[in-house]
């Protein structure tokens, strides 16, 4: 269903997008956060592409950031098998 199948966990984003991307148009990010239901981080690396984002310090900051979002959200540890 696409839905998280636990009990008691929300469906959260996080949008962590690179800029300018060549590969995914700035219209297409912006159609995926109108569509987004609960976003808890939101941001735009600059100055990197597509292919190279993960390869950047602000990248892995973001992805702490957005499972920091979570885990306060969800309850430390929820996403725990």
């Amino acid at each position: 269903t696409g839905e998280d199948e636990r009990p008691g966990l929300q469906r959260l984003e996080a949008i962590i997008a690179a800029g300018p991307n060549e590969i995914v148009p700035l219209h297409r990010t912006e159609a995926l956060r109108r569509s987004s239901r609960d976003v808890v981080l939101d941001l735009v690396i600059a100055g990197v592409g597509h292919n190279d984002i993960y390869d950047r310090n602000e990248f892995n900051e973001a992805m702490r950031e957005g499972l920091s979002f979570v885990e306060e959200r969800n309850g430390a540890g929820a996403n725990e098998p």
